[in-house]
């Protein structure tokens, strides 16, 4: 007898759960991990061998190792209607109290244009 709820025709019924690291994932983090704990003053030792014979290379390394701590920003560009320019006279217009409630309740149903 089938457990859990029935399958529809081309669903596969096995398998992990959506967003379940797999053992190398897993294994990979804790090795990582135990290596940044315990290998830190060699990897300082390390990078201050490079840096004194080559500088621009140390910083290189440096760059790309704080890409993991610091992670990059996204670039967002805004828009106005239709992805033209933002309006700027409806940008600083002042609204009453009504018609900042009209704009809430189209954008809330999804009205906005």
């Amino acid at each position: 007898m089938p457990r859990g709820r029935p399958f529809k025709p081309g669903e596969r019924p096995v398998g992990r759960a959506k967003g379940t690291p797999n053992k190398v994932t897993r294994e990979a983090r804790i090795a990582l991990s135990e290596l940044m704990d315990h290998g830190a003053d060699e990897a300082r030792a390390l990078w201050l061998k490079v840096a004194k014979r080559d500088p621009a290379r140390a910083l290189e390394i440096l760059a790309k190792l704080g890409e993991y701590v610091i992670p990059k920003l996204a670039r967002t560009e805004h828009s106005g209607p239709l992805g033209g320019a933002i309006p700027i006279a409806a940008a600083t217009q002042q609204l009453t109290d009504d018609d900042a409630m009209k704009s809430y309740l189209k954008l809330v149903k999804g009205d906005a244009p």
